[in-house]
């Protein structure tokens, strides 16, 4: 019951995060703890949150997977040793990762749109 509650109010975290300067991380464990955390939060949360980190999910698998390790055994630890307080902080740690990248994207659209009208005038 207590992470059902910490899931409502982690996800704001996540969502809107605390560090705008943050890195990404690049070590399997921060990635597998995000992982983690993404899926107890889509796991308790509302339709529309739940949609929310279930992209979260996603991001976190693909950065797991990228690697080619076989990440069952330290997500079932992860999981397992997750409590309410390192949810609420890889929450804010892992939504910041993904803020900066969906700014980076955001930049990056930008750039390849600007290259697209340049070309398209005569």
């Amino acid at each position: 019951m207590n992470r059902i509650v910490l899931a409502a109010c982690a996800l704001p975290t996540m969502l809107i995060p605390l560090a705008a300067d943050a890195q990404v991380a690049t070590d399997a464990a921060s990635d597998i703890e995000c992982l983690a955390a993404s899926l107890i939060i889509s796991q308790n949360s509302e339709e529309m949150t739940e949609a929310q980190a279930m992209a979260s999910v996603m991001y976190f698998i693909g950065k797991v997977t990228a690697r080619g390790i076989d990440y069952t055994q330290p997500l079932a630890v992860a999981l397992s040793d997750m409590t309410n307080v390192s949810l609420q902080q890889t929450a804010a740690r892992c939504g910041a990762e993904l803020e900066y990248v969906g700014d980076d994207m955001e930049r990056r659209s930008a750039e390849i749109d600007a290259v697209g009208e340049t070309e398209a005038q005569p």
